[in-house]
């Protein structure tokens, strides 16, 4: 009787067990959904959560180091059915997911030979081509997502440097990514390509292409510091849930909210890269509350 029909709806049959006790679900012929760019505090249940309205979730897990628990920044949902899975990562690419834009992409099996103590499955492995023909022939800036929390634009450097020329840095520390521009498309291309799911200072990044102004299909980024070479918030990725949740969708296109956003942002990174700033804004909280 496992699985077949009943009023429309399709049945789970097993063994019964004790109270308390979990019953491990076989999901090797299921259909699996890389997430990643998760925040520090997604857990499995904020994930099974956000991944719910678009089936029924056989596994839904946060990818975590063994030794800390700290989440990796990247997890897995596997659905039972295909169409399921398929609407899950059209749907939730780019949305919002605690602090951060998730991405979504199909997760494969991992090959018996590569053996480990890791997840049986592994993201997606994206071609050459296809990474570049994700954007236009003028982009070559790429997404650093889950930066590492004590690294710095040196850093950066350093770790993407050898993939090719880098000319400019944005790194956005307290949101934990960053964007790296270099000379050339191709070596954007084989930075993505190399370096999505790699490991950067103990912690798996991922890798995508930046946002340039006026072209589509690209990721998107708080404005400010680096507009121009990486632009601002779209209605698809940062706006996306957000607005829509407060029934305010088109105010992402009102000029007079993105400008607002822009010089918040701006303001944003003079705080954080401006000691003497953070000082004094300390001093005047410490006045208010001796008054």
């Amino acid at each position: 009787m496992n699985k077949r029909s009943l009023l429309d709806k399709e049945m789970k049959v097993n063994w019964a067990t004790r109270p308390g006790a979990v019953h491990k679900v076989d999901t090797s012929k299921h259909f699996h959904v890389f997430v990643g760019d998760l925040s520090p505090e997604v857990d499995n249940k904020a994930l099974t959560d956000a991944f719910n309205p678009f089936g029924s979730i056989s596994d839904a897990k946060v990818i975590r180091d063994p030794v800390t628990l700290k989440s990796k920044g990247y997890g897995f949902v596997s659905y039972p059915k295909r169409e399921e899975a398929e609407r899950a990562i059209e749907q939730m690419n780019g949305q919002w997911l605690g602090r951060r834009t998730i991405r979504t992409n199909w997760a494969t099996r991992k090959p018996a030979s590569m053996g480990g103590s890791g997840p049986d499955y592994y993201s997606h492995k994206t071609s050459y081509e296809e990474i570049y023909n994700q954007t236009g022939p003028e982009n070559t800036s790429v997404y650093i997502g889950n930066a590492p929390a004590n690294c710095t634009e040196e850093d950066l450097r350093r770790t993407f440097g050898k993939f090719g020329k880098v000319v400019d840095i944005r790194h956005f520390k307290p949101q934990g990514y960053a964007f790296v521009k270099f000379d050339s498309k191709e070596a954007a291309c084989k930075t993505i390509m190399e370096m999505n799911g790699g490991e950067m200072m103990g912690q798996t990044v991922r890798c995508s292409w930046g946002k340039v102004e006026g072209l589509p299909g690209t990721t998107a980024a708080p404005a400010g510091r680096g507009a121009g070479l990486f632009n601002g918030p779209t209605a698809g990725a940062g706006a996306g849930r957000g607005a829509g949740a407060a029934g305010g969708g088109d105010a992402a296109f009102d000029p007079a909210t993105l400008a607002a956003q822009q010089q918040y942002w701006s303001y944003y990174q003079q705080y954080y890269n401006n000691p003497q700033m953070q000082q004094q804004w300390a001093n005047y909280y410490q006045q208010q509350g001796n008054q």
